[in-house]
């Protein structure tokens, strides 16, 4: 009997489809692919974040993840498979869940008045609270709809409660529009901003982000699908828009953005079109600081606190931070940068967003192996580092299947769903299509058949193999 052993693991990319996919809290972070969880935590004796462990449980896309606010070891997770469930992490396993039939939750965030409830909708509303330690019958767990927060006029596309201030809550809808629920008070529904154009009205223009400042009651950073980021000031009953803050171009647009809770007034954001983390001060229209850490664009972003109680210096007359930023991209790559050191902590450059249908050795280099997938790109990975060194432009179509050319060619063919075949040059970095079925024909045969007939050869018997030698090179 020979025994076989796991000797390493490629983690799956961030998915790109929903917002609200990574999480942070003490030493740990967690980020959704797209039907599992991962998890790291920082190990402080190796100076490096190590996988902890992976969550599976949901069956279709999962749309949101949120750490517990006070209980380190919990996580929530929320799925298009009409499930919510809640992970112990430190003991891997599951803790409850819940079946939600009247809506497939599409946001979902802990309750800040209830520490041990979880507040979701399916982005129509109502809001539905679920307090997961009750044993509610026969039938299970059940929720309970938001009397507050009923029924809505335009999709809500983010939900924020105050971090700090039990009973403040903030949504943001599809037509630019939000809405603010604070105890004691009547909720405002779709209250237009104050000082916006008209055209912030429009589906190019909803609400992508909405956050509450950790340090004050009434303001509230909202940055549009467009990418304008705003602070406002929420404590009136129409909410004023206090600051737009201006980037370097009309080209630029911001991604995400999340609050640096070491100092009052701080915040980052990623740029959507390509990876500029900024650093910004509330005060001032333009960023502090602006860092390229990649040259694909931001899918969010989330601040891991540093431990230190003093963080923030002065530094040629500006401020310098401590906070760890998780960075994820829309290649897949997820990262955790260290402000204080300017560098990574952490940092897998890309991942598959999708599943993965074909996997293949390099015959001539069993250091690389090359995968295909769903998301429609084929990655070449280094099996001793477990890291991608090369990935092909994204197809259209799903690749189903790939095969590396014979001897030391250096080149890739993939099978599509629906563009055919295509060759990749790793070295020139250049991909030709082929549509012709004769073509298509005499390239499988040259390389599923080499191991029996000599590349060489073939090329005198037949010229359609030396015309894709030619190809390739």
């Amino acid at each position: 009997m020979t025994l076989i052993r796991q000797v390493g693991l490629i983690p799956a990319g961030c998915q790109p489809w929903n917002l609200n996919v990574v999480d942070a809290s003490g030493s740990r972070f967690a980020y959704a692919a797209t039907l599992a969880i991962y998890i790291y935590e920082w190990n402080p004796d190796s100076h490096q974040f190590y996988l902890h462990s992976i969550m599976s449980e949901h069956k279709k896309t999962i749309s949101a993840i949120a750490w517990h606010l006070k209980d380190k070891d919990i996580l929530a997770s929320s799925s298009t498979d009409f499930k919510i469930c809640i992970w112990h992490v430190a003991k891997h396993k599951l803790l409850a869940s819940l079946n939600t039939p009247h809506a497939a939750p599409t946001l979902m965030s802990w309750f800040t008045s209830d520490e041990d409830c979880v507040a979701y909708t399916d982005g129509k509303g109502p809001i539905y609270l679920w307090k997961y330690m009750e044993k509610n019958g026969r039938d299970g767990p059940v929720s309970h709809p938001l009397k507050e927060i009923s029924t809505v006029s335009s999709n809500i596309t983010q939900m924020s409660w105050h971090p700090s201030t039990p009973g403040r809550f903030a949504l943001g809808h599809a037509d630019g529009t939000i809405s603010l629920y604070i105890q004691g008070k009547m909720p405002q529904k779709h209250v237009r901003i104050s000082g916006s154009d008209s055209s912030s009205l429009s589906d190019g223009n909803s609400i992508s982000w909405l956050l509450w400042d950790p340090f004050s009651q009434n303001y509230l950073l909202i940055c549009t699908a467009s990418g304008r980021l705003q602070l406002v000031d929420a404590s009136t009953e129409i909410a004023t828009i206090v600051t737009t803050y201006s980037l370097p171009s009309k080209a630029v647009s911001i991604k995400c953005v999340a609050w640096l809770t070491e100092a009052p007034g701080a915040f980052v954001t990623g740029d959507s079109e390509a990876g500029v983390l900024r650093i910004w001060i509330v005060s001032k229209e333009k960023p502090e600081e602006s860092l390229r850490l990649k040259q694909v664009g931001f899918k969010a972003v989330c601040v891991l606190p540093s431990e230190s109680v003093t963080t923030t210096k002065e530094v040629k007359g500006k401020v310098k931070f401590s906070s760890r930023v998780i960075c994820l991209f829309f290649d897949g790559g997820v990262g955790v940068y260290n402000l204080r050191n300017s560098s990574w902590d952490f940092l897998r450059n890309m991942g598959h967003l999708e599943t993965i249908f074909d996997c293949q050795f390099k015959p001539d280099n069993c250091d690389l192996l090359a995968t295909a997938s769903f998301d429609g790109t084929v990655k070449v990975w280094n099996v001793n580092s477990m890291e991608a060194v090369d990935s092909s432009h994204g197809d259209a179509s799903i690749i189903y299947s790939l095969s590396w050319a014979p001897g030391d060619m250096d080149c890739l063919a993939a099978a599509t769903s629906k563009s055919g075949i295509f060759i990749w040059n790793l070295k020139k970095g250049r991909i030709r299509k082929l549509e012709d079925v004769s073509d298509i024909f005499y390239l499988l045969y040259a390389m599923h058949f080499s191991a029996f007939i000599s590349c060489t050869h073939l090329e005198f018997k037949c010229s359609k193999i030396k015309f894709y030698k030619t190809l390739c090179y």
